[in-house]
């Protein structure tokens, strides 16, 4: 993993949109099969990075919205 960044993006009233970019670097001498891989394996840990993230956000939401 070389970058990992965040970008917020507008989704409407009241919502917003999560992106989560990232770059890494493969070096072996099986990069088209291990790549194959590893796009798999980093798709994964980006989506279960978001649910987590969301999860979070959307339960402070919440709890915010209960102290009004």
């Amino acid at each position: 993993m070389l970058r990992g960044t965040y970008e917020l993006e507008p989704a409407g009233p009241g919502r917003t949109r999560l992106i989560l970019h990232s770059q890494q670097r493969l070096s072996t001498r099986l990069n088209p099969y291990a790549g194959l891989w590893t796009d798999y394996v980093m798709s994964e840990i980006q989506e279960r990075i978001l649910r987590v993230v969301a999860k979070r956000s959307e339960a402070e939401a919440a709890r915010l919205l209960r102290l009004r």
